[in-house]
């Protein structure tokens, strides 16, 4: 067994790989790193083949452009025919010895079903942040959002703003999740980097007499017709109205007109009001997810 950095030619066989290990994951979520570079000025490469060049395992460690400073992403993945034969701690050792000085946080995550990831993922000292549940809805007889008096929903899918300090201040508001409390805020600076990036990126922005109150994020990707909505928040203040609601049924109609045929959303397990607006709109759970952490020894 040799570890080494692969070329293009063998990034269709990486991702085969995770899909073939996580499947109902979906490829997307998999191809994206080798389709928007934008999005990761650093990351780093590793394969682990046999001697006649067979993939028994790849894995990458990234800083992605809009994370923290010092923030970083792992991930390791073993054919399951090549589990036990050294392939997952050879790639670890080889990507952890690739990591910068300024290293201050890595992050990983895993399906929740796939025990024996958690299990080698507890063996090499992560902890478990938070657990995120994965809904999907059908793009189909889709309500046309009704603001009352006084409320506007813009296309904001250029993010661009005349009062953009206002919506940054909204933005930052908004931001309530476990994510954010570790550090990991969201700016519309780092949405810019993402939208760079992304395929076909849409942004719903809701006003109150003017002001910004609510938010909707999301990226739609054509090879699946999938709407992946990335953030949804309200400011403090407006919450209780039906905003994220609004901008939810913006985002799923700007979608469908678009191709989608499907939205994809993840939110914290323990975010109970985000869950039920969707349980509402007619998501249905798809799957789990764990996120990882470690501090960086």
């Amino acid at each position: 067994m040799r570890v080494e950095e692969p070329g293009p030619e063998r990034y269709d066989d990486l991702v085969d790989l995770s899909v073939a290990r996580m499947p109902k994951v979906g490829r997307p979520l998999f191809t994206w790193q080798f389709e928007a570079p934008e999005a990761f000025p650093w990351i780093v490469r590793r394969m682990a083949v046999d001697d006649d060049g067979r993939l028994l395992g790849w894995g990458f460690v990234t800083h992605r452009a809009a994370d923290p400073e010092g923030w970083f992403m792992a991930n390791v993945t073993v054919d399951a025919a090549a589990e036990g034969s050294g392939a997952g701690s050879a790639l670890a050792a080889a990507l952890r010895a690739e990591l910068p000085a300024d290293v201050v946080r890595i992050s990983a995550r895993t399906t929740a079903d796939e025990v024996r990831s958690l299990e080698i993922a507890a063996h090499w000292g992560l902890l478990v942040q938070q657990r995120s549940i994965s809904s999907r809805l059908p793009l189909v007889d889709l309500p046309e959002p009704a603001p009352p008096p006084g409320v506007t929903i813009e296309d904001a899918s250029d993010l661009a703003f005349s009062d953009e300090a206002a919506v940054e201040t909204m933005l930052r508001a908004s931001l309530t999740n476990p994510e954010a409390r570790a550090g990991q805020v969201i700016t519309l600076a780092g949405q810019r980097v993402v939208a760079a990036a992304a395929e076909h990126w849409l942004t719903a922005l809701v006003r109150v007499n003017g002001a910004p109150a609510a938010i909707c994020t999301g990226d739609l990707d054509m090879e699946s017709r999938t709407l992946f909505i990335g953030y949804t928040g309200v400011d403090p203040v407006f919450r209780g109205r039906g905003l994220a609601r609004l901008a939810k049924q913006w985002m799923h109609r700007a979608g469908a007109d678009r191709g989608a045929t499907v939205a994809q959303t993840t939110n914290a397990e323990h975010n109970a009001g985000i869950r039920a607006l969707n349980a509402e709109l007619g998501y249905e759970v798809d799957l789990a997810w764990v996120w990882l952490y470690r501090a960086r020894d």
